[in-house]
């Protein structure tokens, strides 16, 4: 798997900014991404140093438009713990 293809894109709520002031960042990632890949790409984009990983699944949910029935895609999210002092300035 490319490096560039893991990380789809950040995940911006209120809960994601206030967990930014003690070093996790939230991103989606690529469905079949792992903990150890997710990992080095965040280290190697990013050059920081990672603590933790923790991977969670998010269905997609069924939506009604009209009479026409369709779901929303199921997405993968990573929640990525820094060590103390280390921050991600591009975000």
């Amino acid at each position: 798997m490319d490096v560039w293809n893991i990380i789809k894109g950040r995940r911006v709520t209120e809960k994601s900014t206030r967990d930014r002031e003690e070093g996790k960042y939230v991103f989606i990632v690529h469905k079949k991404a792992t903990k150890v890949d997710v990992r080095k790409v965040v280290e190697k984009i990013f050059k920081v140093q990672v603590k933790k990983v923790n991977i969670m699944n998010i269905k997609g949910k069924k939506r009604l438009f009209h009479n026409i029935r369709g779901r929303r895609p199921n997405t993968r999210k990573v929640i990525v713990s820094l060590k103390q002092g280390q921050q991600i300035k591009d975000l």
